[in-house]
Formats: structure tokens, sequence, C-alpha cells
């Protein structure tokens, strides 16, 4: 369907574009004839036709491969010094060449020159096009140019040039779009319009859409003024708006900046890209904010311009658009300092030698000749003259203070100060003592530990249980003393969240620590705290960077005996991962690649495989100085979005407990799956558990020190390895990273005559071979994405009882993994037109919490009447005074039979709900009613609904008068905001 641009335009209150100056623009009179604006050449075959969506358009065809038929409208007026926005709609077969351009002359008589004069691609179908351009001063009046190319028809229509009037600013930035006024100094070609479904600053946005793969539209907006030497911040909202040919469902875009071509003068500077922002990312069906910092090049440049760009097939939506200058660019010393003592949270621990501070300087780039560090009284100087490689250690005597290094060119120069605060901890632990070795392995106390858990602990206490008999031992949680109570009872530790934003707002600063420190404080003392958990992936969701290092520092100050946890996405560079990574004590990615070949990886390689690049990845982005736990794959990607679908894929045995085993082997120092919550078919849990119990039988080994590699040479195609040691003995973990067969052959510094060669958990019929060990080596056979682990020891040592769980004396109550799985599987998903709704602004405050009412009339007692409701978090909904709806689980509603609360007259629904999580908050309603003569009345929650934040007396009786009280705030419709179309409608128990 094509959309006018110009009815599009015109539709918009308080427009920001100028008057058309085109003469009859839609084509109300026949081209061609005496008097109409619109003129061709002789023998071109241009006519006038009508279209189906009614009016006229102009037509060009040629049957001639070299014929270019053309409409042309003369002097247009335009002023000079002026920029001007030309749009059109246009119709041709795909593959058709066209284009509109406007051409000038001086008024000296010499030729001015030509805009927008490449030829365009027709992609089939009505499309609408814009370009921007400058009209410089001193020039006749231009004419408008529409051309056809070879053999083939074009059709235009809405033909628009209008002066371009930017946007109002918002206050304090450089440039602004929220695209209430539509997109009025904004070019584009097929594939991009303004529509009306932001649920941002306004009630528009600006949607890309890509047809079909190498279909990549882009929307551009020029003319942008920014300074040499400055450094900018661009945020903006962004959403996927549905089409995604990936199996993930994410959908790829780039928003990256240029600056436009330069001559001054008489010096060509031509232009300049901008390389940050040029690297496809992904979003999905909820708006994120991000962002992209650049600094202005250090050559002359033109204005700058931004582009917003989406990958085909698919669509993806833009709204909220700010840029602002943050700064003087300054670019980074030319090195880091990167500590080895005190190795963690550069500060002394009781019980650590301290007598030395040792590191490395890391050099980023050349022009360092010397590097001189201080601390305390103690000073030492690096010489590079004569070293090579890009690291050169250092060691200088300990003290508590300041550790500086300044770098110095050959000339003496300063080129730079890089700063690292060496502390030392003498609090006692209110709980556990947990801190990482050098390694990333945890000392709980002052034994070693392997973390393997899950994101989300199950509602059932059946559940737990069974998930702690397969081996399970951390669940990320909620920051609540209860759930963490609730899970030590079953011998489990928790990685509970903590607040992870700090507020600029000094008064709501003290609030906010006033707040995190008491939550602290009360998580500290659980034996079962190992970890907290700050914050999910905040380089790809565009998380201010300020307000997590401010909440890290203000975490690790509160408690110095927990480290702090952060999880990335697979995305972005190891350098802008680092920068994140300055806010946690434990990093990590979550890597979700079965099927494989999906876009869930952004590397090359979307195997299974690519769970150990990216383990090295993210370790490479701590500089080998912090833990990392990888988040694998504990859910079917089909299967988050329909529980039903008969085609989704999960992880077979054999690729889980390769993905376990190769992260380990590349350096991980703890496994956590991501996804169980939505686990819709029992033999998925039989697979995961599986891989669970495999891990713990060996977690002894996995928690062991490095084992040096002198005397071991391990060789086979596609093959990789790393060494434990433990107590019980050496060990070896060997992964064939290939799709093919292989064989091992390995030399080895054991003794004896067999080695034990582990194929599955340890302790299992079946699992354990013996290979005879002859001259320091033996051979094994590998199948494709084989995992085993060697040694000669008596014992697979697993991970000591830390915890001990609570006797029972009855088994526990709740639904079993598999029942769960099963119930999951008979839901089906909510589709309704339903809204979220709640009171006026309030939606985003922690906390929050509201009261809803809504009449209905009835003419008699109703044949049938079905109801859907649920509120985020906590609700109870009641009809004509009777509880009919109770919950604290919004993503989960029964479809429930409601006529016999309703009567003939007035029928009151009064709802109360509440925030008791993650803002923002939401109320859902759907309610079908089938009345006595049959007709259906659908009640739906939107801003009919009348809204209170706080009851007052008598508020759910029928004699109530709310017309005081406000109409409830859409917060987003169904099937967006951070819900999506994530309701499940379950059945009855």
């Amino acid at each position: 369907m094509r959309i006018p641009w110009l009815g599009m335009v015109a539709i918009m209150s308080g427009s920001a574009f100028g008057a058309n100056l085109v003469n009859d623009p839609g084509f109300d009179q026949q081209p061609g004839v005496p008097g109409s604006p619109w003129q061709t050449r002789p023998g071109h075959l241009a006519d006038w036709v009508e279209r189906a969506e009614g009016g006229h358009c102009a037509r060009l065809r040629s049957e001639d491969a070299k014929g270019t038929p053309l409409w042309i409208q003369n002097n247009l007026p335009l002023v000079g010094g002026h920029d001007y926005m030309c749009g059109f709609s246009v119709r041709a077969a795909a593959g058709t060449q066209y284009r509109v351009y406007l051409e000038w002359n001086k008024q000296e008589g010499g030729y001015g020159r030509c805009t927008n004069a490449s030829w365009r691609t027709a992609q089939g179908g009505w499309e609408s096009i814009r370009f921007r351009f400058a009209y410089p001063e001193a020039m006749k009046p231009p004419y408008l140019v529409l051309q056809l190319q070879g053999v083939g028809e074009v059709r235009y229509a809405d033909i628009v040039v209008q002066e371009a009037v930017a946007e109002p600013l918002k206050e304090g930035s450089l440039f602004s779009a929220s695209f209430e006024t539509g997109a009025p100094d904004w070019e584009f070609g097929g594939g991009v319009q303004v529509v009306n479904t932001s649920p941002r600053d306004g009630a528009v946005c600006l949607q890309v859409t890509g047809k079909e793969a190498g279909d990549d539209p882009v929307a551009i907006r020029r003319g942008i003024v920014t300074e040499p030497g400055c450094r900018y911040r661009l945020t903006y909202a962004v959403r996927a708006a549905g089409g995604s040919g990936e199996t993930t469902g994410y959908q790829f875009f780039r928003v990256f900046t240029g600056w436009d071509h330069l001559v001054k003068d008489g010096r060509d500077f031509g232009t300049v890209g901008q390389q940050d922002g040029l690297a496809w990312q992904d979003c999905f069906g909820s708006w994120q904010t991000r962002t992209l910092e650049f600094d202005h090049p250090e050559k002359p440049a033109g204005p700058l311009f931004l582009t917003l760009q989406v990958r085909g097939p698919g669509s993806v939506c833009f709204d909220a658009l700010e840029l602002r200058q943050i700064g003087k660019a300054e670019p980074p010393p030319p090195f880091t300092l990167l500590l080895d003592a005190p190795h963690y949270r550069d500060s002394f621990y009781p019980g650590e030698a301290r007598d030395t501070v040792r590191g490395v300087v890391r050099f980023s780039r050349p022009g360092v000749a010397r590097i001189r560090l201080r601390l305390a009284r103690a000073q030492t100087e690096l010489v590079l003259s004569d070293r090579t490689g890009t690291e050169i250690p250092f060691a200088i005597p300990a003290a508590i203070g300041e550790l500086t290094a300044e770098g110095f060119a050959a000339d003496r120069s300063s080129l730079g100060v890089v700063q690292r605060k060496i502390g030392e901890v003498t609090e006692t632990p209110l709980g556990q003592a947990v801190v990482p070795r050098p390694d990333g392995v945890l000392l709980v106390g002052k034994t070693p530990f392997f973390p393997i858990g899950i994101w989300n602990a199950p509602a059932g206490d059946r559940a737990l249980a069974e998930l702690a008999a397969a081996g399970l031992n951390l669940i990320r949680c909620d920051g609540n003393a209860e759930t963490v109570a609730r899970l030590a009872r079953f011998g489990l530790f928790a990685a509970p969240s903590v607040p992870n934003r700090v507020p600029e707002d000094a008064a709501a600063r003290l609030a906010w620590q006033e707040k995190a420190a008491g939550l602290v404080r009360e998580l500290a003392p659980a034996s079962n705290v190992l970890a907290y958990y700050l914050v999910d992936e905040p380089l790809w969701n565009g998380t201010p960077l300020p307000p997590l290092l401010a909440a890290y520092e203000f975490h690790r100050q509160t408690d110095p005996w927990h480290p702090i946890w952060l999880n990335a996405a697979p995305r972005g560079t190891v350098e802008d991962l680092a920068r994140y990574n300055q806010a946690c004590d434990v990093s990590g990615v979550d890597i979700y690649p079965v099927p494989e070949g999906g876009s869930h990886s952004e590397m090359e390689d979307r195997t299974v495989a690519s769970v150990g690049k990216y383990t090295v990845k993210m370790l490479e982005s701590t500089a080998y100085r912090k833990p990392v736990w990888m988040t694998l794959q504990g859910f079917a990607w089909k299967q988050l979005f329909n529980r039903q679908d008969p085609e989704s894929v999960f992880p077979t045995p054999e690729q889980s407990r390769f993905m376990a085993y190769d992260a380990v082997v590349h350096g991980a120092s703890g496994i956590m799956y991501w996804g169980t919550h939505s686990i819709a078919r029992p033999e998925y849990w039989d697979v995961l558990l599986g891989t669970i119990a495999d891990l713990a039988s060996v977690a002894g080994v996995l928690a062991g020190e490095p084992l040096p590699p002198k005397g071991y040479e391990l060789i086979g195609t596609g093959l990789a390895w790393c060494g434990k040691r433990t107590p019980e003995g050496d060990f070896l973990i060997v992964v064939n990273e290939s799709p093919e067969p292989t064989t091992l052959a390995a030399r080895v510094p054991w003794a004896g005559v067999q080695v034990k060669a582990l194929d599955g958990p340890a302790g299992q019929e079946g699992t354990q071979r013996l290979l005879p060990l002859a001259k320091g080596g033996f051979r094994d056979e590998f199948g494709p994405y084989g995992v085993r682990l060697y040694t000669t020891a008596a014992t697979w040592p697993r991970n000591p009882v830390l915890l001990k769980p609570e006797p029972r004396t009855e088994p526990p109550e709740g639904q079993s993994l598999r029942e769960a799985a099963r119930f999951l599987g008979e839901t089906e998903s909510y589709s309704g037109k339903a809204n979220w709704i709640w009171f006026p602004g309030t939606s985003r405050v922690e906390g929050s919490a509201c009261v809803f009412r809504r009449t209905i009339t009835l003419a008699a007692v109703p044949k049938e009447a079905w109801l859907i409701a649920t509120a985020d978090d906590e609700l109870a909904l009641r009809i004509n005074g009777q509880v009919v709806v109770e919950g604290n689980q919004w993503s989960r509603a029964q479809r429930l039979s409601v006529a016999q609360f309703l009567q003939a007259g007035a029928n009151l629904i009064a709802v109360s709900a509440k925030d008791s999580g993650k803002p923002p908050a939401g109320f859902l309603c759907d309610l079908r009613i089938v009345q006595a003569d049959g007709t259906e009345l659908v009640v739906l929650s939107d801003g009919a609904w009348r809204v209170a934040e706080k009851p007052a007396e008598g508020w759910d009786t029928p004699t109530f008068f709310d017309a005081a009280w406000p109409q409830a705030e859409i917060v987003a419709p169904y099937g967006q905001g951070p819900w999506q179309n994530r309701l499940l409608l379950v059945p009855a128990l």
C-alpha cells in the first residue's frame, strides 16, 4: 500500500515544513497541455493516468534502452542560501531506473549545479522518497525534473519541494528529534516513514523497513554543526518492529555519523567517516535507550550527518534522538596499568603477601620512551627504548596510597598520567568471605568453589530440591532477604541483585545510598550470599557508565567481602566491554548458539564452538584479571515466543556438555544458564539436569589451580585443552571444537600404566574408560564436539559441601521441574488488543501503586463472560465486590468464566495494583461478554478506566463518584514495552 507523502505531511499538526513550492504537485491538471506547469519533450511517452487511491499521477514510458523521457517544471521560487527538502511518491517495477533532480544556472549565465542526479533503482510498488539540498545564492530559479532511464514505466505523484525547517531543539541539546512534526529535515529512500506507534516522548516515531535481504534502507539527517576538538554523545530509543529473518527474532540496525564534504580556503578536506558506529547492532521488540559517543575529527570537516540504517528483512523504530556536547575530546594516555599484586580490587586482603605492588604497563600506541612510577616514597622508572612487545612488568615496594604512572616522550614531554589507588581491607566479613584467586576461581572462606547456576529460581520448593540434588549450587535472584533465605534452605548459594544506578540529584543520591546500604547490610550476613548481581548487558542496552561505576564503588565499599557480577551481551568490542568491566569484579557474557547458524553470535563462528571464543573475548576485556562466568543456553529460541512451537530446538546433550566444557577449557570460572523459565518440554530438563550433574561430579577439578604446561603436549586437529591441579592429582580437560572426528596424541609427565578417560558424569556407569599409558603418552579418539577428562588420580573431586540444606521430614511442595514444563507446554500466548495502563506519570516510579475503576451497564444477565487480567507485579480484581483475580506473576493469567459475577444494570470492576519489582508497572484486562441478545461487548484496559494513586473510602463500591479521578495512562499497547508478547494463558490447576 502506498502512503502519499504529501498527505502524510498535511495531517501532522504543527508541521515544521514550509509551503510546497511545486505547482500542481498532485497532477490535478493534465501535464503537457497549454497552461500546465508540467511539460515534456516532444516525442516522449509521457501521459496522465488515474491511480487506484484516487486522483492522478504522471507516467513516463520508454521502449528504447537508451531512452530518457522526462517531465519538467521550470522556475521554482526558491530563495538563495536556504535549505530545502524534495519529496515524491514513485511506483515502478523492481529494477527500473529513475531519478528526480533539480538543476540551476548562475544569474551571470554560467552553469550552476545539479542535485540528486544519481539514478535510483525501484523496489516495486509505491515508495516515498526524500532528499535534502542547499540552494546557493546568485542563481536563476531552478527547474525540477522527473525522469526514466531505459525500457520500462514509472509513475510519479505527490511532488513536494519545501523549505526544511528544523524541529525545535530540546533544551541543552545540539540536535534532537522526536518526530512530532514529522521528519522535516531528514532525507530517506523507500522503506522509511513516520508512524503513529511510539510510546516514547510523543505519539510518533520513525520506522525504517527493509523488505528483504540486501535491502538496507537509510534515513539521513544532515547539517549538524559540531566543533573540532569536542566530544559528543548521541542518545536514542530503538525497538524492533517485526519482520526479522533471524531465528532469534532480533533485528539488525546501525546508527553512525560522518562529516560532509568541506572545501575551505581553496583546500579540499573531503568527507570524514565515523568508524565507531559502523558495526551492526541488534534490538528486540521493547524500547531500549542506546548511546553513541564520538569525537569531532582532528582535521577540519563539514557539517555532521547522522545515518539510521536497518538490515533487511525487518523493521526498526527510532525515537527520542538527542545529541549533546559532553566536553573536550581528550585521547586517553597511550598506556594503562594492570595490577597482579594486589590482584583483587587493588586492595590487600588479610593473609595476602603485601611487600610488593606488581603489575604490567600495557601500551596502546607508540611514542612512549619511558614510564615513571611512584607509590608513597618509592619510585621506579621503565625505559622503553630497548624493549619490544606491548607489556612491560614493574615492581615497586608496597604502600597504601596512590600509585601514579606518568609517560614521557623522547623529548621528555608528558604523555599523560594514570593512577590507581592501592588499599587494604581490614573489616571483618559479616557473612562468608568470598575472594577470587588470581586465576579467577572463587575462594569461599579459603575453599575453592566452582559456581553452577541458573538465573531464575522456580516458584516451587520441589523444583528447587531437584536442582540442588542434580548439583546446582547458585541462583541469581532478586535482592530480597526472604528469597536468599529460601535458597539457603536447599543448600543453594544466591547472587542477589543490588541497585545499579546512582542518581545525579544530590537529595535523590542520598536516599539511594541509604536504601542501597540498608539492603547490602541486610544481605551480607547471609551465609549463602556468593556475590551481588549489578546489571545485565549494560553496553548493549546503552546503560550510562558513570552511574554504574558509582554504584559499583559504593557497594564494594559497603561490603568488601563479596564480589560484584556484571553480565554482557555477545556484542561490542573488547575495548568497549573493558570500559564496563570497570564496574564489576566478575564479568561474563551470555551466548545461545543453538540452532547453529543463528544471529545470537556476532562472530563469524556461529556454531557451539563460539562459546569458547566468547570466553576468551571476555577474559581479554578484563585483561585476564577478573573471573568470567559464562551464561549458556537453557532454553529453545522459539519457545521464548511460542511455548507450543513444534519446531523449537533445544541443545542436545552433546551440545550442552560441549558448550560448558568449551567455556571451562578457555578460562571460565563459573557456568550459568538462562531461559529455564521458558522450558515447556520435560525432556529439555532431562538434558540440562544431565549437564549440571556432569559438571557437579567434577566441580572440584574445575575449581583446581592452573596446571603448569611443562611436560604436556597434546596434538590433534581441532582440539583445545586446559590442565587443572587439585590435592587429589592433576587433570586434563580436552574438547574437540570441530564438527569432524579427530585423534588425540598426548604426552604427559604422569607415572603408571593407565589413564582414566571420563566421557560423562563421574560415578555414572559406563562413563569411565581406561587407556594404556606407555612411555608417557596415550591416544584417544574424539567424535564431533567431543569432551574428555583425563587423570591418573584415584578420584574425581566434587565441590566441597559449603552449605547444608535444612533437614526435611516431608517432601517439598509444588510442581517438579518436569511437571512445570509440561504445564507450561499446555499454555497459549495472549493475542488480544488490551493495553498496559497505570496512573499517569508513575509507571516508572519504583514501588508505585494505584487503584482502577470501570463501570459497565448490561441490559440483562449475560450468556457468557470471559476475563483475562494481570498486573506487573501485584493484582487484586473484584467484580461487584467479589474477588475474582489475585496474583503476583504478570506473565501468567487464566481465562476465567465470570458470568456468574455479572448482573443486569451497572457492574463495577475495581482493581488494586502495585509494582513490587523493577519498573515499569502496568495493569492489563481483557473482558469479553456475550450479552443476552447474542452481541459481544469487549472491555479492554485503555484510557477509559478511572485511576487514583491511593484508594479513598468507598472507592470500590458502586456509589463512589469517580469523575474527579484522571483517566488511566496507556503505558504500552500489548506486544510492546518490556512485556512484549510474553503473557501466557495457563490452564486452571
